[in-house]
């Protein structure tokens, strides 16, 4: 069974620099470096499909109250895709779940996105959310870390132009910890959740002090540095915010 997956929207063969015209293209590994496309092998839609499918329903089943235990299925998006259909398909997944317990997918999804991939995550949920209606009770994405989000600041905010999408992401998601860092140069862009924000499953935290002052692209640095790898880890494993903080998680010695 395949240990990583990849959407693939690059021209060439999946390395180039363009997008390629033909739309997304479906890979599937198990050999290191992932950055070596020959260590990649593409399969059909239909394939990529019922293989992830089927490792998840290889995961081993555990009690919803043994959180930590449960194992994952964690998606990195970092770049765009300008069709959604695959939101629309975890949506289904989820709401025939509801429908039948006994259905129920053995892995949790959680998500990763940095940077504009964050604006990504934002619409095709937003899209999915409205196509189905605006289902509640429905979690679509466990854990989703937005990684030094170029988005909104006031995305979750009461009022604010994108809050529908903030609404729609914040309703199918479990929790959502945005990672920023206030030295990144991005001083226009603030942290995420704002504590008069009435979206209490919305966190954030600033990554300043895991960064060394000689750090050149923090934008980046988040996927190079062994604190914030290991603080997203955490929060994957689904630990309580109060704990990944008392536990010191959150705070680096890197900086002042």
């Amino acid at each position: 069974m395949p240990k990583y997956w990849m959407i693939n929207d690059r021209s060439q063969g999946g390395v180039g620099p363009d997008v390629n015209t033909d739309g997304v293209t479906y890979w599937v590994s198990d050999k290191q470096p992932l950055t070596d496309i020959n260590n990649w092998r593409k399969v059909t839609a239909a394939n990529f499909q019922k293989l992830l499918v089927a490792a998840a329903d290889n995961f081993p089943a555990h009690d919803p109250a043994e959180n930590e235990k449960q194992s994952h299925v964690t998606i990195l998006v970092h770049g765009f895709n300008n069709k959604f259909t695959s939101f629309d398909w975890l949506v289904e997944r989820q709401q025939a779940t509801v429908s039948n317990p006994a259905k129920a997918c053995k892995a949790k999804v959680s998500l990763i996105a940095h940077s504009m991939g964050n604006y990504v995550v934002q619409k095709a949920m937003a899209a999915a959310w409205t196509r189905k209606n605006q289902p509640l009770l429905v979690s679509l994405i466990n854990q989703l870390l937005m990684v030094a989000a170029d988005v909104d600041g006031d995305l979750f905010d009461m009022g604010a132009p994108d809050n529908n999408d903030g609404n729609a992401v914040a309703n199918l998601t479990y929790r959502i910890t945005a990672l920023y860092s206030g030295r990144s140069g991005l001083s226009h862009r603030p942290p995420l959740a704002d504590p008069s924000s009435p979206t209490d499953n919305v966190w954030d935290v600033d990554c300043s002090s895991f960064f060394n002052p000689s750090v050149q692209d923090i934008h980046g640095a988040y996927f190079l540095t062994d604190g914030t790898l290991n603080l997203m880890r955490y929060v994957l494993r689904g630990l309580d915010r109060g704990v990944l903080e008392t536990l010191g998680y959150t705070k680096g010695t890197a900086w002042p």
